[in-house]
């Protein structure tokens, strides 16, 4: 019933007491990188567009905004050693230490410059008017008017 329910969003299993965190931070970064996620130097950042922004991305939200591109789960087992699948939140401690790992930051696009307009910027010698949004070329970030 609960696959049913997330459908076919990645299962990764939350680090558990004989695993390895960077493990858990290595795969989060490899799925979380193209979902609208950014860092401005070391701090992962989410885009506000109706207030053109960037806010710091808390623990405490990305524990739930990471539930719409992946179910994180634990496995238990019961008297018989019989595994059992439970889906879980990512522990707010979990998201803290993933959100500050260089394992996790080097997946995610680094935005350098912020522009409240569209402006026209030099991209490999060609003066061009960037398009909203990230730019991976420039690495900025440009909201719409």
């Amino acid at each position: 019933a609960m696959a049913v329910r997330y459908g076919p969003l990645p299962l990764i299993r939350l680090p558990q007491e004989e695993d390895i965190l960077l493990d858990f931070i290595d795969q989060m970064g490899k799925i979380l990188s193209a979902k609208g996620i950014f860092r401005r130097d070391s701090v992962a950042v989410l885009a506000d567009c109706n207030k053109a922004r960037l806010n710091e991305l808390q623990p405490e939200v990305f524990c739930s905004w990471a539930q719409s591109f992946v179910v994180n789960f634990k496995i238990t087992y019961d008297d018989n050693n019989v595994p059992k699948t439970s889906y879980k939140d990512m522990p707010t401690e979990v998201a803290k230490k993933t959100l500050m790992s260089p394992s996790f930051l080097k997946h995610i696009p680094e935005i350098t410059d912020l522009f409240p307009i569209p402006l026209p910027i030099k991209i490999n010698g060609l003066c061009q008017l960037i398009s909203p949004g990230f730019n991976d070329g420039s690495y900025t970030f440009e909201f719409k008017k």
